[in-house]
């Protein structure tokens, strides 16, 4: 419904600006909108599925049926995702995420962050892609580096 509502009001901007720097900046605005409406589902799906760790109402709620998936150890759809990750949380009770940093333009949002398997671990730089559709995650990317030990500078990983 916000998608819709999204695209009428372009088309208003369009149709009633006369002068083409105004249409410009005027789609300018409402395009941050809908780029700011995509982190908010991207960073709702990913507190609800990672660090509340209900994967099954993430799913439900941010993530559209034909929802594809890049990562190989991963089939597309919701079904397998859910038992995929849920089965991983339940092997790994003491895991944590946190969120680093949200960048977002247009359908495409990234979430930087920093997984633990336990509290001990050092864990791994997260980046996970989404694109997003009509208000849901429509398709999937991620890559994963361990931290290590040693860095061969004095910058984190975060």
């Amino acid at each position: 419904m916000k998608r819709i509502l999204s695209v009428i009001i372009i088309l208003i901007v369009f149709i009633t600006c006369k002068k083409s720097n105004e249409a410009k900046i005027n789609l300018l605005i409402l395009s941050d909108s809908i780029t700011s409406h995509n982190k908010t589902v991207a960073i709702a799906f990913f507190k609800t599925a990672f660090i509340t760790k209900d994967v099954n109402a993430a799913f439900k709620t941010y993530v559209a049926d034909t929802y594809i998936q890049h990562n190989p150890n991963v089939a597309d759809g919701k079904a397998l995702p859910i038992q995929y990750l849920s089965s991983w949380l339940q092997e790994n009770p003491k895991s944590s995420c946190e969120i680093k940093r949200v960048i977002g333009e247009g359908d495409m949002v990234v979430i930087h962050s920093h997984w633990k398997d336990s509290p001990e671990k050092r864990g791994q730089a997260g980046v996970d892609i989404f694109k997003i559709k009509k208000g849901k995650i429509v398709e999937h990317w991620d890559v994963l580096q361990d931290v290590p030990e040693k860095s061969a500078n004095n910058h984190t990983m975060f």
